[in-house]
């Protein structure tokens, strides 16, 4: 048998030279940027829960609202609302009407106090009677439940007749 001599056998152990070259797609270069924007965007924290903060104007009814309105699906936030009375008397039978649009889209796991009516367009919670110069606070927990964009009114009632329209929205995330 034919012995190969030392270069011989170099050559043949010796690995090809190939050109190296990046090869991009079309949709790769759509789609790259776009999951790295969405990456960036979420290690931000722009799709994290955030809760939004809304006030009355000045009137009788000082009314101050914290509710959820950008939350994950089966994520458990509260509606925080405290009421008070900026007049000089009481304010007689308080009650606050929340737009059924609203809460529907969650499953309310506790209240404090409780619905006292609920109406085809609304959810009424019964606060009474608020002397001058205090506040009555309440507080929902919400379980969102249906994904997409909500809204409703949250209306302040005395004696029937409307204090104070603040409006609430959510979009929930699957």
């Amino acid at each position: 048998m034919p012995r190969e001599t030392d270069e011989q056998l170099e050559a043949l152990l010796e690995s090809p030279t190939i050109e190296r070259r990046v090869r991009i797609d079309r949709l790769q270069l759509i789609c790259v940027p776009i999951m790295v924007l969405v990456s960036a965007l979420g290690l931000a924290g722009v799709f994290g829960a955030s809760r939004g903060e809304a006030r009355s104007p000045a009137g009788p009814a000082d009314v101050r609202v914290s509710y959820p309105n950008r939350i994950g699906d089966s994520q458990e936030e509260a509606l925080d609302v405290v009421v008070g009375n900026a007049g000089q008397a009481a304010m007689r039978d308080v009650a606050l009407a929340i737009d059924a649009e609203y809460l529907d889209a969650f499953s309310i796991s506790a209240a404090m106090p409780g619905p006292s009516e609920l109406t085809p367009n609304a959810y009424v919670f019964r606060l009474g009677d608020i002397p001058a110069g205090r506040a009555r606070r309440m507080v929902v927990f919400l379980k969102a439940v249906e994904c997409g964009g909500h809204g409703g009114d949250l209306v302040v009632q005395a004696g029937g007749r409307a204090l104070a329209r603040i409006r609430l929205t959510a979009v929930i995330f699957p």
